[in-house]
């Protein structure tokens, strides 16, 4: 029996490198590792094509652009397109190449949506954390939808 093929998008962060040391642990599977040099997650084209010339089995997704509470303040609309492009672009990219599992990962670091901003400001959902909705929306529907 071969060995699946497993994506680890963001293998070098925190929660991927976890991932990736307990996989190699394992002996039992490949893995397909891209630095953000390798693979820009952001370009529609260069995912599609990876996922097509690869045969992933599955994926976890762990990639995102990150940042403390100051950036994501500072640069929200930059979080979130950000996020949403890796996240879309990962999802579609595995549902069009019919890899078998797809895990979306994700620590949540931000406040409550509802919050209110240091300076009393009423807070909409920071870029990360709006982007992450998001996507798992899309994860929830791709996985129901039939056709």
């Amino acid at each position: 029996m071969s060995k699946q093929r497993i994506f680890i998008a963001g293998h070098r962060g925190m929660v991927g490198s976890a991932i990736r040391r307990q996989l190699e642990q394992r002996g039992d599977v490949e893995l397909v590792l891209r630095t953000r040099d390798e693979l820009n997650l952001l370009d529609s084209r260069a995912v599609h094509d990876f996922f097509a010339s690869e045969s992933i089995d599955q994926v976890y997704l762990a990639a995102a652009k990150v940042g403390g509470i100051v950036a994501n303040n500072t640069y929200p609309a930059d979080f979130i397109y950000q996020n949403m492009m890796i996240e879309s672009n990962i999802i579609h990219a595995a549902h069009q190449n019919d890899v078998n599992k797809l895990l979306f990962l994700r620590i949540v670091l931000h406040l409550p949506e509802t919050g209110k901003t240091a300076d009393g400001r009423k807070r909409v959902v920071a870029g990360h954390a709006g982007a992450d909705q998001r996507a798992l929306r899309h994860c929830q529907n791709r996985r129901d939808q039939t056709v």
